[in-house]
């Protein structure tokens, strides 16, 4: 028997047409790809809501996501706002 997957979430009210791009100094200009592709290739979820998207899935995949989030400097949350 698997054990049930913890379902995380986490919240940003970045455009789902929006490509994200390393800010890094030194990967600086990498293009990770539009927000909806790579909740495509991650396997994210995501649903909108009036002020912001909320994106969810298990936490090794969301992980992986909010990564990229984080190293393009785009503003995220674990709480809706």
């Amino acid at each position: 028997m698997r054990p049930k997957l913890t379902i995380f979430s986490v919240y940003s009210n970045v455009p789902l047409e929006f490509t994200l791009i390393d800010k890094r100094s030194r990967k600086y200009g990498i293009i990770f790809g539009k927000v909806k592709d790579l909740c495509r290739q991650l396997g994210i979820e995501y649903e909108e809501m009036e002020s912001c998207t909320r994106f969810y899935a298990p936490k090794n995949r969301l992980q992986l996501f909010v990564e990229k989030l984080h190293f393009s400097k785009t503003y995220y949350s674990h709480n809706p706002f």
